[in-house]
């Protein structure tokens, strides 16, 4: 199943980057500075006309205003990492690759086997950025390709989930998924 995540950069929960770059070892005062520059930052248009009197972002950003929900663009105070941000790439890596560990966890991935060794690999899929392929393979002869579209969107299911629980969503038309049933002879 290959999906895409809509505009991953931009989507991004600040408290949840947070903690995953604390998760893998950053300290907090880096972090509190990035963070608070992005959510101090004042936008302006700037076109060959010159630069927008009119601009959004700033301080009145960091607390939303009563009755308006936090890290949406829309309503609140603005999330994501910001497209220039030379920390973006890194934040996405850093925000999905527990989300790629839980899947493992979950069992929605695949296992391979080494001919040679007879060792084993879990893979969830690929990934590259916003864009994700994942992977579901079902036992031979024992699952029918019913149980495998199954497990598929149960582990669809969970990736959305997940790509929520960051800020996140998918795009659905830049969505697919394919199934292929092997027919072994001899």
């Amino acid at each position: 199943c290959s999906n895409d995540a809509k505009s991953c950069y931009d989507r991004i929960v600040h408290n949840v980057a947070s903690l995953c770059f604390q998760y893998q070892g950053v300290s907090e005062p880096p972090l509190v500075c990035m963070f608070t520059t992005l959510q101090n930052l004042q936008h302006r248009v700037r076109t060959a006309f010159g630069d927008s009197i009119q601009m959004y972002g700033g301080p009145n950003w960091i607390i939303p205003p009563p009755s308006r929900a936090m890290g949406n663009k829309d309503e609140g105070p603005p999330s994501g990492m910001g497209q220039g941000n030379g920390a973006s790439p890194t934040g996405w890596a850093v925000i999905s690759t527990p989300l790629l560990e839980i899947m493992r966890k979950e069992g929605h991935c695949t296992t391979f086997m080494a001919l040679l060794s007879n060792m084993t690999f879990l893979l969830v899929g690929f990934a590259f950025v916003d864009d994700k392929d994942l992977l579901r393979m079902g036992n031979l002869h024992i699952d029918a390709f019913t149980d495998v579209a199954d497990g598929m969107q149960a582990g669809l299911d969970l990736w959305e989930g997940l790509i929520k629980a960051t800020g996140g969503a998918l795009v659905p038309e830049k969505s697919f998924w394919y199934l292929i049933n092997f027919k072994w002879s001899k």
